[in-house]
């Protein structure tokens, strides 16, 4: 199969941003033993640079942070008004929707967040489109997993899905839609398999 793409001159993040509120990329608390922790990142740090670029939004902080698992990336933070420069090295973790590996540092994001109003015909649109791309990287994953690209090691079942869903909780109930909307996605692409045993 050949996965599906944005329209010509749509970014593919931009959409899937697009559905998500806007929140600050600040820093409301650090996990204990992770590398967020181990690095010297603090509750309150407000991040502005990740792998030398400026980052406006939690989710341009995390796209960074999950396509470097395991290598180091430089972080500036603003912490008491003063720079800070950090080396933070994330986790290599398999993300539970898409089977990737990505980086995960142990950062959690403030809980308030920013709504933007959007005209309905807008995100109709955006909603289409992506339900498309999610669609797409289902299928992607799907013919790599065929070619041997992508190991059944990565895929996640009922646990990831557990942690996954905790984490989305924790984050609020935008999270939580949002990681409903992408399973619900997942298993639509699956019952269109002529495969009987996945119906």
């Amino acid at each position: 199969p050949i996965p599906l793409q944005p329209p010509d001159g749509v970014d593919r993040d931009s959409l899937l941003g697009a559905l998500a509120p806007y929140v600050t990329p600040v820093i409301d608390a650090v996990t204990p033993g992770t590398p967020a922790e181990r690095a010297g990142l603090k509750a309150g740090d407000s991040v502005v640079v990740v792998g030398g670029d400026t980052v406006r939004t939690w989710y341009d902080m995390v796209r960074h942070i999950e396509g470097q698992p395991g290598r180091p990336v430089p972080f500036t933070v603003v912490r008491g008004g003063a720079i800070v420069h950090l080396s933070i090295r994330p986790d290599s973790v398999p993300d539970p929707v898409t089977a990737r590996i990505v980086g995960m540092i142990g950062a959690q994001q403030q809980a308030g967040s920013e709504r933007l109003p959007m005209p309905f015909g807008t995100v109709v649109k955006v909603a289409w489109q992506s339900t498309w791309i999610i669609a797409g990287s289902v299928v992607s994953a799907l013919h790599n997993l065929a070619v041997g690209s992508l190991s059944v090691r990565n895929l996640s079942g009922p646990v990831g899905i557990g942690r996954a869903s905790y984490s989305a909780a924790q984050a609020g109930w935008a999270s939580v839609l949002r990681l409903i909307a992408i399973l619900s996605i997942n298993l639509a692409v699956f019952n269109l398999l002529p495969v009987p045993i996945l119906d």
